[in-house]
Parts: C-alpha cells; structure tokens; sequence
C-alpha cells in the first residue's frame, strides 16, 4: 500500500504537509471512543500518533469555528508524529474533528462513515487560487466518471489543445495509490476523445473508467500541446482534504458535498491566465452539460446537446468591407492607366505589361462581343494559365459577361456538362479541346481569339458591381457539380478587406499556383493585379515538383505565396536542404486542414520579422477566404486548428442543432454572413434557397456545412465536415457525387466511396470504392469513372462486395468494409501478376518508398496511378526518393508509371 508521499508526481506534497480528514459529528457522550477507534485503524506505534481534545464557548457556525478548523489544516505534524487528532467541542454537543497523517487513512474514512460524520464547510476552499465554482444536482444515478467527462468535454471545447492528460480519482483512492492517468485524444479537435464528437458520453465514460497509468500515462510529457487536469471526487469519503494543487497541472477540479446530499459543488482551479478569464463560463456550461447528461444518459451524442439556456455565442456585428467598390477590370484599367509600363504577368522568360495586358483585353472584348457575347452572359474558359488567358478573363468581364473557368485536364464530358449547365454560348478552349463542345455553345480556340483582329466595339457601360464576376463548379451531392456565382463586389472586398493588413502593393509578385477552376486562383490572380502587382505563372510541371517550384519562386522574385498546406509540406521539405526564398515575405495557406509539422519546419527557417504565415479558413460561397490566423509555433502546438477571426465585412459564427447560436466552445455548423456570399448556384433556385438563409439577425448567411466552434475570444475553430463532404489538396468532394456516378454505371446495384488517409510528414488522402453487382468489369468502370470524374475526385481502388454493411441505425458501417482490393485486375488491362525483380540496389528502396506512399507492396506489372496513386502521391515518390540518396525526376513517374518501367529507367539514370 503506497502512502502519501509516494504520490509527489500527482502534485500531492510531501508528508511534512500530510493529506489529511476534516468531519463534524454529534456526539453528545463525547468523541473519547470514536477517536481511539481512528488512531487504532491508523495502526502502528501508538506512540507516534497524538490525540488532543479542547473545548470552544461558542457555536460551530460561528466564524472562530471556522478559522479553528483551517488553522488545524494548516499546521504541520510535530517531530516524531505520523498522524495528529483534534477535536474542538462546541456548545450543543457538535464536535470537529481534524486529522492530519502520513498514511493510508482508508480505515479512518470507515469510522467516520459509521458515525454518521459529514464534510466541514470549511472544505470548499475559498483561497485565492478558487477561480470558479458551481452547485450541481447529482441526480439518483451518480457516477463520478460521468462528472469527470462533463468536465472532460468542457475543457476541451474552451482550451486551445487537441488532447488533455486527465488524472482522475475518488478521494479515498487517492489516498492509497497514484491517480488514474488517461490521455483523452481528438482526432477532430472538437471533444477531447479519440471519437470526436461524433462519440457519446458513454464512449468518453468507459476510457476514463478504463485507463490505466501504465496503458496511458507514457509519452505525455513530450506533447508540448497537451493540457493537464486532476479531478478529484470528494463525495464518496467525508471530510477528506488534501494540499493544495502543485503546478504540475493546469487544471485542478474538486467535487465535494454540501449539506443537501443531492447537490455537489465543482470548485475549479487554473494556473492558466487564458483560462482565469471565462473560468466562470466553463463553471457554468458545465453544470448543463452534467444535466444533459444525466437527463439522456450514455447514448447521448457530444453532437447532439442541446444548447437551450446557454448563453449565447459571442456576436460581431458586420459590418461593410472597406473599399470603394466596383468592378475588376476598371481597377486593372486604372492601374494600366496610371503605370502602362510595370510588369502584371510573368511567365517563364515571357513578361507582359499593364498596358499590354489592358490592350490584349480590349481586342478580345471586341471579338466576344463580335460572337454574340451580352452582359448578363456565361463564358466558359478552358485553357492553361497564361497572360492570354488573364486578358481573356478581363475580355468577358469588359463584355458585361461572367467568365466559368474549366480545368484543361478535366474529362470531356466534364467540361460538356459545365457549358450545359451554365447556359454558356460561348466557350474559349484550347485547340485540342474545341471538339468536346457541345452544339449549344460556340466553341472558340483561345488562341486565334487572342490574334484576332475584330474592329473596335463600344464596350457596354455603367456595368454594375452586382453583377456576376464568375462562377466555379464545385463537387455536388445529386451527382453533378454545382456552379457557385460571384459578384465582382464580393472580390474586391475580399482584396480591399485584406491589403492594408497584408501591405499589398504594386512592389509584390505574386505566384498563381492553382487552377483556374480552384476559387484559390481568383485570389491569386485577381489580388495581384487588383493592387497592381505581378502574377508570376506556375505551369503544371513546376507545381508538381518542389524543385522547379522553388526556383520559379527564386528566379521570379515571388513575394506573395499561396499554398494548400499539402502543397506547401512538399516545398518545406526541399527548401530545408536549399537556399532561402530571399523575397517571399507572405505565404497564405488555404483550403484545407493546416499541417503542424510543415509550417513549425518553415517559421524555423523564416521567422515572423522575416516572412508572416497565414492560415485562412474558406469557401468558394462565400469568396475563396473568410477569415485570417497569423500562424506561430504557439498556435501549431495549442491551436492547430483555429482559423482565426473573420476578415473585415465578414461574419462568422456557429450554430447549434435548433439552429441557435452555439455557446462558445460547443460545435455546431459554421455560418457565414457579409460581403463575400455568393449570389446563386447556377440553375439550383432549390439549393440556393437551402443553402444561403436568413440568419437570427436578419441577414442572409451561407449554411457551410463545416463543423466549428467559437472559443471565448471569438476565435473560429474548424472540426472537419458534418455531412460527406472531404477535401482533398483544397478541392471539395462531394462523396455522394461520386457513388451516384457509380451507381449509374451498368451492373452497379449499390456502391459506397470511403476516404482513407494516412499519416506522416506527406499525409496522403485516398478514395476507396466499394460496389455490389454482378459481373463487373472493373478496369471498364474505372475507364467510364475517368470519362466523368476529374483526377482527384477518383477512387484508387474498387472492391466488389456481397452487401454494403450497415450499423443498427441503418448507415453504412465503414469499419466492417473489408481492406480495399488492389489486385492486378484494378488496372485496364489485367496481365498475370508477377513479383517485382530484384536485380538491383535501387529496387528495394523504391519498394520500400513505393509501399510507404500507396499503402500496398508493388509488383512488377503495378501501375502508379492504377495503384492509388495521383499527382500529389508522386511528388511523395520523388521527395521520398531523393531522401533515400535515389534522385529522380517527378516527370520520370508520368512517363514510366509501372514499377518495372521505373525501376529500369532509374537503374539507366543512375548508372
């Protein structure tokens, strides 16, 4: 049996301030008895064990009963005394009696128990370290884990960490052994377990009552993100104290009984300054919690608890973008007006200026409007990043038209329905593309258009800033992509939202990365030549492999970086072991989840004074970007995903299931209000009237669909989606569109799509389709998937199954899938399979990388990208290759994707 001092690593002091029993019984015969009975269950030698009794002439609710009681606390153990018993006698025959020992005093508590002793009010520690307490009802069923996982789940909504250390004990256990330790885990950062908050109080209450310290408590120090909390239960053992907290822990919680044995009070510590501030607020929303909790039992969803009666979320007015208004390609005239001669593209040796760019506009103006284009019109451009395309872009905008860009890359029959669907009459394509439009639309090649030479055309006036500036398809649950239109107001607020605080000016250059078809683009681009800077093009090569990349951005001066943080680890990695982008002195991350490890890897080499990081939370409805966080090394290790405040003419905040304001540090789906809201989806009225809404103030907001939470400074945090939609390297997939494209193929009676990601430095997501049917040809279905489906939005594998499993509430049951079939028939043709040879030293190192990023051991005739591999996946190949003293070219992956290929090709560079 451990005795007190055992305990230090608890934060409990050493036994020259011993734990120690506080009670008050009535006795009117006296309390002779009952205190031997006390030093007999203490054991050992009498002799080291004092007893003292005394008299006061007044009342035990009297004040100078109280201070007796704590200065009886406070004063430490004689020399040569292992425990000491005080007991006052006060008029009427009540009795305090105060114990202080060294030892396991678990027989004592029995004693007291069996005199019907209670706790001292004396217990409820009004020292200056008290920061908040509340009363809570028990209820008949009471359980301390259930308690502790209210207070578990509270905490880890209002701290700024994924994880907390939790020391939980009764008291009486306490004071025998060291405190349970478990770690409670968050995958999405929304509860502070494993489950998330797609898990029940049930699931938080068996891994409290279930861990163990030797299961749990190695590796938690070397989290620097974790926070501590010891929860200690006093109601189970009358009168029990124990010293104050050491600063071990971050939290300190007490419950002890009151008077009226169905109601207990939390008292809550924190060392921490953040904390102190809404410690009240945590006292106070963990008294509902504790209620929902007990009112709907284990089963109860952290999702799912109501918010009726909590105070509301922290509300920001919005207020207006700042900014003059207008229309794009009149801010871009009046800068080519103003500075004809400064450079607005670069691309490659190729440098085009404002005035060239502006007069390239107006003659592509004249041809579209020469075509038929009118104001109000859709144009779908097709075409790879290039000053032609910029001044095609403004062209439409000059016509009073919208432009709808289509990735070059996307599948036929893709770019077919976008044209359809947006109504367009005019589509500039690329000339290998001219064949795939439709007959309802112009088809022009974007190259002739550009050297065309049509007379000169009044251009229309007094276009409105209300007008649609674009629109870009995103994935769409019904199984075809939704087009989401943009006001040209809405753009320039986001710019003129954002220039002052990022000092954007005409001296920056600024890298376009992204496709034309990722609202990513219209930032970049339009961001540059809005303030009168450069764009500096990125061709498809150079943004696949980090070392064209980190040349293009050293050779072109960049200064303003936009990256997806899946992007932006690959670049991280190669900058590492070169020389530093002397010029890049902003980089914006959006579109996903930002990565800890990359950005911790950048700011060592680029500190804030140097080069700012920023992480911006966004959605193509509400115009690329809606709120701002300055990333440091604090904010990667306590807040890894908070996105910050909403940018200015923005608002943000967090709804509950009733569609209330949540209560800060609750979940629920992100809203968006102000300047940046779309104005429709293309063609959807039903949909656009679901999605955009009338908030609780009046204004109209976009539903996102977005799991967040609002911590008490009114910061935004984001927890993953509600319903199936990912994001894979910033584009948002609609896994629904997916299986519906699936189900429609021939054979196909059901079909599911599952999204598998794996860890590590270069984290990579990968879609996994499982399909029931008869007889199906696999490499056909996946040929069809690609005549639909952009690269990205493909499964890598297909595993035929008898049924779709389902859980008792009727939803497909994931983790009874089997592991996904990658079998040779995967790929179009299926030859017999054969192992990968082994005839050289690079072989084992590229199986080995090969494994590391695909997940499955190639074999010779295995393809790449019929493996589970795609564009981000290679750059993984090359990256980890390079790593392992096995330099190769990511162009040597497109050309030789078959392992054997590889391998050979390899062998014949490096020989």
């Amino acid at each position: 049996m451990k005795t007190m001092h055992d305990v230090t690593d608890d934060g409990l002091e050493t036994p020259s301030h011993p734990a120690g029993i506080a009670v008050r019984v009535s006795m009117p015969g006296g309390v002779d008895a009952l205190a031997a009975r006390c030093a007999e269950a203490l054991g050992g030698d009498p002799e080291t064990i004092g007893i003292w009794y005394q008299s006061a002439p007044f009342d035990s609710a009297s004040n100078p009963a109280d201070r007796i009681v704590r200065q009886q606390r406070a004063h430490p153990l004689a020399p040569g005394l292992r425990a000491r018993l005080t007991c006052t006698g006060y008029l009427g025959g009540v009795t305090d009696m105060v114990l202080l020992a060294d030892g396991d005093l678990s027989g004592v508590l029995a004693e007291f128990d069996r005199a019907g002793a209670r706790s001292l009010p004396a217990l409820q520690d009004t020292s200056d370290a008290l920061a908040g307490a509340i009363d809570i009802e028990f209820g008949e069923a009471y359980q301390t884990t259930e308690l502790a996982a209210a207070v578990v789940i509270v905490l880890g909504r209002f701290l700024d960490t994924a994880a907390l250390a939790v020391d939980l004990a009764t008291a009486d256990v306490l004071l025998r052994s060291p405190a349970v330790r478990a770690r409670m885990f968050s995958e999405s950062g929304a509860g502070t377990c494993e489950f998330g908050v797609h898990g029940s109080i049930g699931d938080v209450v068996s891994q409290l009552s279930a861990a163990t310290p030797e299961a749990t408590a190695a590796g938690l120090e070397s989290d620097h993100g974790l926070r501590s909390v010891r929860i200690i239960d006093y109601t189970g053992a009358p009168g029990v104290f124990l010293p104050k907290p050491a600063a071990s822990h971050d939290f300190d919680i007490a419950i002890h009984p009151t008077s009226d044995p169905g109601i207990g009070r939390v008292l809550l510590r924190t060392r921490s300054e953040e904390a102190a501030e809404f410690i009240h607020q945590i006292a106070q929303v963990l008294g509902f919690v504790y209620a929902q909790i007990q009112a709907k039992g284990p089963d109860l969803r952290l999702l799912d608890i109501a918010y009726a009666d909590v105070p509301e979320s922290i509300s920001v007015a919005a207020v207006r973008a700042p900014g003059a208004g207008g229309r794009m390609e009149q801010r871009i005239a009046a800068h080519a007006a103003d500075r004809p001669s400064s450079t607005a593209v670069l691309d490659g040796t190729a440098s085009t200026s404002f005035g060239e760019l502006e007069a390239q506009s107006q003659r592509i103006a004249a041809g579209l409007l020469q075509l038929g284009v009118l104001p109000g019109d859709f144009v779908v451009v097709a075409a790879a990043k290039s000053a032609t395309l910029f001044a095609t872009m403004l062209g439409i905008w000059k016509c009073g038209a919208a432009y709808v860009p289509v990735d070059i890359e996307f599948p036929m029959e893709r770019l077919r329905y976008i044209i359809e669907d947006s109504r367009a009459r005019v589509a500039v394509v690329e000339q290998q593309l001219l064949g795939a439009v439709p007959d309802s639309a112009r088809a022009v090649d974007i190259s002739a258009l550009a050297a065309s030479t049509a007379p000169d055309a009044a251009l229309p006036q007094g276009l409105s800033e209300n007008a649609p500036a674009y629109a870009i398809y995103t994935s769409g649950t019904t199984g075809r992509p939704k087009g989401t239109v943009i006001a040209h107001r809405s753009v320039l607020a986001l710019i003129d939202a954002l220039t002052e605080q990022f000092s954007l000016s005409e001296t920056d250059v600024w890298s376009a990365f992204h496709s034309p078809a990722f609202d990513f683009s219209v930032w970049e681009i339009w961001g540059a030549l809005a303030t009168g800077g450069a764009v500096a093009v990125v061709p498809k090569s150079a943004a696949r492999d980090p070392r064209q990349f980190h040349e293009l951005l050293r050779g072109s001066g960049v200064t303003v970086l936009n990256q997806t943080p899946s992007a932006f680890a690959h670049l991280v990695s190669f900058d590492a072991q070169a020389p530093l982008l002397d010029t890049v002195r902003l980089v914006i991350l959006g579109g996903e989840a930002l990565q800890a490890g990359s950005s911790a890897a950048w700011l060592d080499r680029y500190p804030a004074n140097r080069c700012q990081l920023i992480n911006m939370y966004g959605i193509t409805e509400t115009t690329v970007h809606v709120t701002v966080q300055p990333v440091t090394k604090h904010t990667t290790l306590r807040a890894p995903r908070s996105v910050g405040h909403a940018i200015a003419g923005w608002h943000t905040t967090v709804l509950g299931p009733d569609l209330r304001p949540a209560p800060p540090g609750f979940p629920g789906e992100i809203v968006v209000a102000g300047a940046g809201l779309a104005l429709y989806y293309s063609g959807k009225p039903a949909l656009t009237a679901t999605k955009f809404v009338a908030g609780p103030d009046g204004q109209r907001w976009y539903r996102s669909g977005d799991l967040g939470r609002l911590r008490p400074d009114g910061t935004l945090e984001h927890l993953g989606r509600i319903d199936h939609q990912v994001k894979i390297n910033g584009y948002r997939i609609e896994l629904d569109e997916i299986r519906n494209c699936l189900r429609r193929q021939p054979g196909v009676r059901d079909a599911i799509v599952v999204c598998h990601r794996t860890e590590g430095q270069f984290a990579t997501t990968r879609l996994d389709a499982y399909l029931v049917g008869d007889d199906l040809d696999l490499p056909e279905l996946r040929g069809a998937v690609a005549r639909m489906l952009p690269s990205y939005m493909r499964p890598a594998f297909y595993t035929v199954v008898d049924k779709i499993p389902l859980t008792t509430n009727g939803k497909a049951d994931i983790a009874r899938l089997p592991a996904p079939d990658s079998g040779p028939h995967q790929a179009d043709s299926a030859p017999e399979s054969e192992p990968a040879p082994k005839t050289s030293g690079t072989q084992p190192i590229l199986t080995k990388v090969w494994s590391s990023v695909l997940g499955v051991e190639p074999s010779a005739d295995d393809n790449f990208f019929l493996s589970g591999g795609n564009s981000l996946a290679a750059i993984h190949l090359s990256t980890e290759l390079g790593k392992n003293a096995v330099p190769m070219p990511l162009s040597m992956v497109y050309q030789y994707p078959v392992f054997k290929d590889l391998l050979a090709a390899i062998g014949e560079k490096t020989h």
